[in-house]
């Protein structure tokens, strides 16, 4: 961790991805995808937000507060800035278990990623939010109003961070618990708006956050599973998706409606597994 020492308070910054924690996250969702703002003011608001810090614009009206431009030379001045530039890159938070999300009177429960990112996803909920996590993408590039890309978030939120589901199937203590506490997916239900109301109760700095990490997440899936993404190690176009909803044909997991309803790990393991031996065939032919 980083120290810096501002007005007699020790504050902790992260030198790598590791040490980034929910409130640093949440508070870079907020500044990330703002392309008005320097890197700069960007860092500052991260410093500021995420360590708990009070800011004011004018210093000598609140002395009890931090001037905004007292911060951002005391990055430059320490070597900081360039210390946090790592931040404002591609992030790398995958590994890290991001904290529930309490909204007005609802909790909805996110994904265990002590293993591996994504680790209870299945195949039709990771093949939505692939999709509206790319919409999100192509609005920030169009630098569209945030209250747009906020409407696509709440799709994306929506499909990941779902509520509790009922049963002994949802239960931690019970023997028939399966991993995911979350109901199940639907695209009606999540994808589609049915809790969007509930969710826009969500601050844009936390869904933000929920992107940032889920993109995190598709950057470790494409790396792991580097031969499905490739398309089989044939190049191309296609998504990945369509080679994953390929398996339904072979009927190992079942019908297409089966292969949806998969873990989204399983069925790649079993692709790379299925190319891998392709390719050692045709060095034997």
């Amino acid at each position: 961790m980083i120290e810096l020492i501002i007005q007699n308070k020790v504050v902790n910054l992260p030198e790598n991805w590791d040490e980034v924690n929910a409130k640093v996250l949440v508070a870079l969702g907020e500044v990330y995808f703002k392309p008005h703002w320097s890197d700069l003011d960007k860092l500052c608001h991260v410093v500021v937000k995420g360590c708990g810090l009070q800011v004011s614009k004018y210093q000598f009206f609140k002395k009890q507060k931090i001037d905004w431009k007292y911060i951002a030379g005391q990055l430059i001045d320490n070597g900081i800035f360039e210390k946090l530039i790592f931040l404002l890159g591609a992030p790398d938070c995958d590994q890290q278990y991001f904290p529930l999300i309490d909204t007005w009177r609802y909790t909805f429960y996110g994904l265990d990623c002590s293993n591996a990112p994504l680790q209870y996803i299945r195949v039709k909920e990771w093949m939505d939010a692939d999709q509206t996590m790319q919409e999100c993408f192509d609005l920030i590039n169009e630098k569209v109003e945030e209250s747009v890309l906020e409407m696509k978030l709440n799709a994306l939120v929506g499909i990941l961070f779902r509520r509790h589901g009922h049963g002994a199937a949802y239960d931690k203590l019970s023997k028939d618990f399966k991993g995911d506490e979350r109901e199940p997916y639907s695209d009606v239900l999540h994808l589609n708006g049915y809790y969007a109301k509930k969710i826009s109760k969500i601050p844009f700095g936390k869904k933000a956050a929920i992107l940032l990490w889920y993109w995190s997440c598709s950057r470790w899936m494409a790396e792991e599973y580097k031969l499905v993404y490739d398309g089989g190690g044939n190049g191309g176009d296609s998504h990945p998706a369509d080679l994953v909803l390929s398996v339904a044909e072979c009927g190992i997991f079942g019908n297409i409606e089966a292969v949806q309803n998969a873990y989204v790990h399983d069925v790649m393991l079993h692709l790379q597994r299925c190319i891998r031996e392709a390719k050692k065939n045709e060095r034997h032919d």
